[in-house]
């Protein structure tokens, strides 16, 4: 496991940036939710923070949920959450490769 690869790194260098004490590893995320969900399964974090476990969950095929109490942790992740489905719907070069062909 990485301990420097997690989703608030993404906001470590902002001025406002509340330094989140207990990032959650991106490989640990993904390893538990391979190892306990399927692809269309539902990922529920009850301490979403600033919504690790949600944000990998979608990026994995699944659907995610998360339960935060602080608003300014939930507001990133909304951001993440809604960067990341954006991200995902965008064609990639392949799949225009395979609708032309079809």
């Amino acid at each position: 496991i990485q301990r420097i690869k997690v989703l608030n790194g993404k906001v470590a260098k902002q001025a406002e940036d509340e330094k989140h004490i207990c990032p959650l590893q991106y490989d640990l995320i993904e390893r538990c939710i391979t190892r306990w969900s399927n692809r269309g399964d539902v990922a529920l974090d009850y301490f979403s923070g600033i919504g690790s476990v949600p944000w990998q969950a979608i990026k994995m095929d699944r659907k995610g949920l998360g339960i935060e109490l602080k608003r300014s942790y939930y507001e990133l992740s909304c951001r993440f959450l809604a960067e990341q489905e954006l991200q995902l719907a965008q064609p990639q070069m392949f799949s225009l490769e395979e609708l032309e062909a079809a």
